[in-house]
């Protein structure tokens, strides 16, 4: 269990402690193995968070890592070969997650369908550079 799910934190504590991590609460449950944590949302990274890990300041968006020319796409043309593959594997392994959700908790919302979308084309642009 991590410690957002563990923390007995509330109100403004728990805001300070998501954001200290460049995080924020989204709109959904947390659900670990299809339970609802109660009192716990998913978490989701902020955009300034992105721009900082990317050191890309027209990030926007969490899709614009995804897109053509995005974020990912830009790391993946500078890595070398054996760096492209390492990070292939970690992203399949991602979507894989994602779909697998999608496939247990039933029909996704639009933007997280278009997150998965994203993320099938980039793996796609990386594994033929």
């Amino acid at each position: 269990m991590n410690g957002y799910q563990a923390s007995q934190l509330h109100g403004k504590g728990l805001k300070e402690y998501v954001k200290k991590y460049g995080l924020m609460q989204s709109g959904c449950d947390l659900r670990v193995g299809g339970a609802k944590v109660t009192g716990k949302k998913l978490l989701m990274i902020r955009v300034e968070a992105l721009r900082v890990v990317f050191r890309d300041p027209s990030i926007f968006k969490y899709h614009d890592i995804w897109r053509v020319g995005g974020a990912v796409d830009k790391q993946a043309r500078l890595a070398d070969s054996s760096a492209r593959v390492l990070a292939l594997q970690h992203f399949r392994a991602s979507l894989a997650i994602r779909t697998g959700q999608a496939a247990r908790y039933g029909p996704l919302d639009v933007g997280h369908q278009q997150m998965i979308d994203e993320m099938e084309h980039c793996i796609r642009r990386i594994a033929s550079m």
